[in-house]
């Protein structure tokens, strides 16, 4: 029966909507149809930045430095946290 497209009980293979459900059906599937191309789009992107920049390398933010944290003077003991 599988090999005819038609179920055991001998009605034809295949999702069985009607009306709203139809629109509910594609509403859900049509973002996962546009992520192939988005996804192209961006990978293209990202390419042509890589390329355009000077030495291949795109310049990234980057946090300035912490300070460590050092011992008060005078606190001989264990460390604490600091006020």
């Amino acid at each position: 029966m599988s090999a005819r497209g038609l179920k055991i009980t001998g009605e034809p293979e295949g999702m069985a909507v009607h009306g709203w459900q139809v629109v509910a059906f594609w509403i859900a599937y049509l973002p996962l149809t546009a992520w192939g191309p988005l996804l192209g789009l961006l990978t293209v992107h990202y390419c042509r930045r890589r390329r355009s920049a000077p030495g291949g390398q795109v310049e990234v933010a980057t946090r300035p430095h912490l300070r460590p944290i050092t011992r008060r003077a005078g606190t001989g003991g264990p460390s604490r946290p600091l006020p």
